[in-house]
């Protein structure tokens, strides 16, 4: 067998690999989708729908970027899933002002406790402080530090 042989043999079946992986994380995300729809709105089904969204390896990939680039699909799910497991968060941030789609990324993974350095490799920003300061500015109208949107975003 030759190298280009190999290669392709190789290629195949990592890819064989990445499509088995993809197809588990999207049951794992419609297992979650189905349990977190049942759950109601008593605070202690939101703890536990949390912990267990906290759980998966969908949540863990969103904490470290290393080596994965969200798709739109990845980051729908994101939004359903936290829509579903903390509904009080994302009416609240609704009724503020408008988002762009970069500024609704920031604050839900901020909503999840993702570190700044992996929201800007999430999200490719060079300056992310700069932007979680702004973002501060535009919900609360008022001056303010990357510090005080995190706060800010955690008691929505």
């Amino acid at each position: 067998m030759g190298v280009s042989e190999q290669y392709i043999k190789d290629y195949h079946g990592r890819e064989n690999e990445l499509l088995k992986e993809i197809q588990q994380l999207k049951q794992e995300i419609l297992d979650l989708k189905n349990r977190l729809s049942k759950l109601g709105d008593c605070e202690k089904d939101k703890k536990a729908a949390i912990e267990e969204i906290e759980r998966t390896r969908f949540y863990r990939k969103f904490h470290s970027s290393v080596g994965w680039c969200p798709t739109t699909e990845d980051w729908n799910n994101l939004f359903h899933l936290v829509e579903l497991s903390d509904s009080s968060f994302v009416i609240a941030l609704q009724k503020l002002v408008y988002l762009n789609d970069v500024e609704k990324k920031i604050c839900y993974l901020c909503r999840i406790g993702v570190r700044p350095m992996v929201i800007a490799d999430l999200l490719c920003l060079s300056n992310i402080s700069i932007y979680r300061k702004r973002l501060y500015e535009k919900l609360t109208g008022e001056r303010g530090s990357a510090k005080r949107f995190e706060k800010y975003i955690t008691s929505l």
